[in-house]
């Protein structure tokens, strides 16, 4: 009796992840849409320096006081500024640089070490609406992590355009 229901654990476990796998993909790919209060030009300049990202990002002091993580900024403003954090309980380890801007645009990679590995392509585009700016953040990658990681991405896609 014992045996069968090791058995049926087992295959159960299996099944899914099997299931896991063939139903869920690694790739995800977000898309937020919102409207603020600024003209392009004034928006652009915050979001190509990254230390002024400080005020809004997940991945910040302000967000998380007390993680324990060390945060340095390398270069100027613009293409090739780079933010790293490292040592937090739960941001972890990881990297964010901004390779692209354009008037209208930036583009960054962002880049998780720890807690959990992934590499994703991300940016903020702009365009104006009226007397305000319609920003739309993009990112797109892929996470596979083990067990019911292809599931979380679709739990946490959901999570992020309800923000």
């Amino acid at each position: 009796m014992l045996k069968k229901l090791v058995l049926a654990l087992v295959l159960l476990v299996v099944a899914i992840v099997a299931v896991n796998y063939l139903a869920f993909s690694p790739r995800f790919e977000y898309r937020i849409e919102r409207e603020m209060a600024a003209q392009p030009e004034a928006i652009i300049a915050a979001f190509k320096d990254l230390e002024t990202w400080e005020d809004w990002s997940p991945w910040s002091k302000k967000k998380h006081p007390n993680d324990g993580a060390q945060f340095t900024y390398q270069g100027e403003p613009g293409s090739g500024m780079t933010w790293t954090w490292s040592g937090g309980k739960e941001l972890g380890d990881g990297s964010l640089t901004i390779m692209r801007v354009t008037p209208g645009a930036v583009d960054y990679a962002f880049s998780m070490q720890e807690p959990v590995a992934m590499e994703i392509d991300a940016g903020i585009e702009l365009s104006a609406a009226g007397q305000k700016t319609l920003v739309v953040w993009w990112s797109k990658g892929e996470q596979d992590m083990p067990g019911i990681g292809r599931i979380m991405n679709k739990v946490f896609a959901g999570q992020v355009k309800q923000d």
